[in-house]
């Protein structure tokens, strides 16, 4: 399994929950704290679990580039993590 790990500007936040549930993206979102070339910023991490890695990843690539623009961002992290996962 993959997890995806979306680290970016807590920006337009109703807009992204609007993107994942129209996409059907089952993720996790987090707030947190970070800091942006030297400066504090408000920020979400996604998580994204899949089991399947090719055809999730279009899907992955396509919000992080709608992010980009969306919220005018320069950069946005994303990690791509093997993961072992179990739903209890």
């Amino acid at each position: 399994m993959k997890l995806y790990r979306i680290v970016t500007e807590n920006k337009n936040y109703n807009d992204i929950l609007v993107y994942l549930m129209e996409h059907k993206l089952d993720a996790t979102i987090i707030q947190a704290n970070g800091l942006w070339q030297g400066k504090a910023e408000k920020s979400i991490v996604i998580e994204i679990f899949i089991n399947s890695p090719v055809a999730i990843y279009r899907a992955i690539e396509h919000l992080v580039f709608w992010l980009k623009k969306h919220n005018k961002q320069d950069k946005i992290m994303l990690q791509i993590l093997d993961a072992d996962v179990k739903l209890i």
